[in-house]
Parts: structure tokens; sequence; C-alpha cells
């Protein structure tokens, strides 16, 4: 009987324990004012183009209530609103007020994450704000060549610049969720410009457990695959699937020489370049010389159009995750079209010839075996 009784009073202790550990959990509440907006227009809560959530105006407000594991990025979408406003989610109670017809425009209060993520903001949006204003003035057609060189040189500080105060932000707050992303944000230009060390010295800055969350999972998997390929190196292979679905490897190609063309069906300069392709294709194909298309498409259906419709004659093979791809975090590409170019023995000896440069160079090539 004790035995029973003993049970029963320890069974109610832990029904009580997990009732409150119920009440504890941690909960977002959104709490919306949208000005001049209609009743029953439909608002949006979406990550990663996923909805997560939606509701409705009623008397210019709306409301999202719910819980999160880790604070996400989100977007809110109103009907008949322009544009939507970004920012970061986390368990806590947030505002956001629209006072305009422009989303973009609204503010948030109340998260923690957001406000360290509008710290950064501050720092940089002056450098992107010079930059979009030099994008105009290089539009002009009468600027001369002396005018034309000084603003490229101005944008190329302005991007150094910019870069240097984003890696003084990491090194600031290197154990926030804001910090570790936006060095994740930032890792393929980082690398660019000062090469993997800074990348490995910025993460080695980082905690424990900042480097096993899920954000820091993937800076450590880019400084793994990453690679600073040169003139002189020798290929990685490429493992993927081409457009019958079968995988193929780059080291299958037999060629004298192989263009390895990285390229997407949604990048105008890189359709364009596809029929002078073909033709020097067709040209020095006999001759020893192969193409291998690699696309980093995300929509495969996009990517296999794109070949039918371009009659692209060579192996295609495809990674849909795009510039986060393991192939492009391999060969380092940042911006497309983008291209290397390796003998038979698997050595690169070019990179990122297009038109009359490519065109120039295998002239020169094939003419040294004839």
């Amino acid at each position: 009987m004790r035995k029973v009784i003993s049970f029963l009073i320890i069974s109610f202790f832990i029904l009580i324990s997990c009732k409150k550990e119920i009440q504890r959990k941690e909960v977002y509440e959104i709490i919306g004012v949208v000005k001049n907006s209609r009743n029953n227009s439909i608002v949006q809560l979406q990550s990663n183009n996923k909805i997560i959530d939606t509701a409705r105006i009623q008397n210019e407000r709306f409301l999202f209530t719910g819980t999160i594991r880790e604070p996400i990025n989100v977007e809110i979408i109103v009907e008949g609103k322009e544009g939507f406003k970004s920012f970061w989610l986390e368990n806590s109670k947030i505002q956001l007020i629209s006072e305009t017809e422009n989303l973009k425009q609204a503010i948030i209060k109340g998260s923690k994450t957001q406000k360290l993520q509008e710290k950064f903001l501050l720092r940089v949006d002056k450098f992107d704000d010079f930059q979009d204003s030099l994008k105009v003035l290089l539009k002009d057609r009468s600027l001369s060549d002396k005018q034309r060189e000084f603003l490229l040189k101005l944008k190329e500080k302005a991007r150094i610049d910019e870069l240097n105060v984003t890696i003084d932000f990491i090194e600031d707050f290197p154990n926030t969720l804001i910090g570790s992303s936006t060095l994740n944000d930032w890792k393929i230009l980082i690398k660019e410009a000062y090469g993997k060390e800074m990348i490995e010295k910025l993460f080695s800055n980082m905690s424990i457990e900042t480097k096993n969350s899920k954000v820091g999972s993937e800076i450590s998997h880019f400084i793994e695959v990453s690679r600073d390929l040169n003139i002189g190196d020798k290929f990685v292979d490429i493992k993927l699937k081409n457009i019958h679905n079968k995988e193929i490897s780059l080291s299958d190609v037999k060629a004298t020489f192989t263009l390895i063309e990285f390229w997407t069906s949604w990048c105008a300069p890189c359709r364009k370049s596809n029929p002078h392709l073909i033709s020097l294709y067709k040209k020095y194909h006999l001759n020893g010389f192969e193409i291998f298309g690699v696309s980093i498409d995300v929509f495969k259906r996009s990517w296999l159009n794109a070949v039918k419709k371009d009659g692209l004659l060579w192996e295609n093979v495809i990674d849909t995750k795009g510039l986060e791809s393991d192939v492009a975090f391999t060969y380092g590409v940042t911006e497309l079209p983008s291209n290397v170019l390796i003998d038979n023995e698997g050595t690169i000896i070019a990179r990122n010839l297009r038109g009359e440069k490519l065109e120039q160079k295998l002239k020169e090539l094939f003419n040294e075996r004839e």
C-alpha cells in the first residue's frame, strides 16, 4: 500500500512539473499595425519562400503566434501593399509598424536578433548606397575613359571598405547568430578578396556552440570543400548527373583540352555566349577539344529546357544548390558565366576566357600541334 501511495505522489509531482514546463515554453507573438490597410487583406509569414502562417487584417492589425527552435529570417507580405518586410523572428513579443505603402519601410521592435542585424546594416548601408550611385553614373555614355576609370576605382574601394567593415563586425560579434550568419553570407566574397585563410581565422574565433550550430556547420563545410585553384594546379574531379539522369565524372572526359563551363539557364550572358561556344566546339572538337557544361541552376526543368533550346552539343551536368553548391565552392565560382580550361593531364591552363580571348587561346593551342 505504501508503495502505491509513493508512486501516486511521485506521479503527481512529475505531472505538475511537466505542466509547468509546457507553460514555460517560449513562443513568438508578432503584433502588426499596417496603416491604411483593408479589412480581410491576407498577411503571409514566409521563410525560405515557404509559407509558415497566414492571417487577415482587422482594423489595420494582424497577429501571428507560434514557437521556433531558434531565430529564423522571415518575410511579412501584406495583400495590397508594396514589397515585403524581412526580419529575424525569435520567441519574443515583436511589433511590426508600417505607416507607408511600401512594407520594406516598416519598423520592427522586440527582436534582439533583428536589433543586432540592424546594427550591422547601419555599418554597411552607406557603402551600398554609394556603390549604387556610382552604378548610375557609370551608365553615362558621355564619360571619358579617365572619368570611367576613376569611378571604377572608387567603386572597387567602396567594395573593399564594405568588406573590411563586415569583417570587423564579425570579429565584434563572433558568438551571435547574426555574426555567424554574416560570415556565412559573405564567405565567398571574403575568400575572393582575402583567401580562405581569412574565413578560417574568423571561424576559429567562434565558440564550440556556434561552430556546432546549423550556420556553423555550413561555414565549416565551405572551409572543407573550397579551394584556391589557380593556373598550374590540377583539376578537382566533378561527379554529377547529366540530362539523362546518369552520373558523369569530369575525369571520364578524354580530350586534349577541356573547357569546364559554369552557367545557368537564367544567366543572360551565359545564354548569349552559347552560340559562340557551339561554333568553337564544332571547329575544334575533332582536334580534341571538349566542353563539360556544369549548371548550378536551382530548378532542373529550367536547365533541361535551356540545354534543348540552345542546342548544346556537349555533356551537361547539374548541381541544384546554386552558388552554394560544392562544385561552386571548389572552383571558386563567384559570378557567371565562369570557366576553367584544362589540358589532357588535368592541369589548369587558363581561367575565365570569354569570346575572342577563348577563341584566340584555342587557336594558339591547336596550332602548336599542327
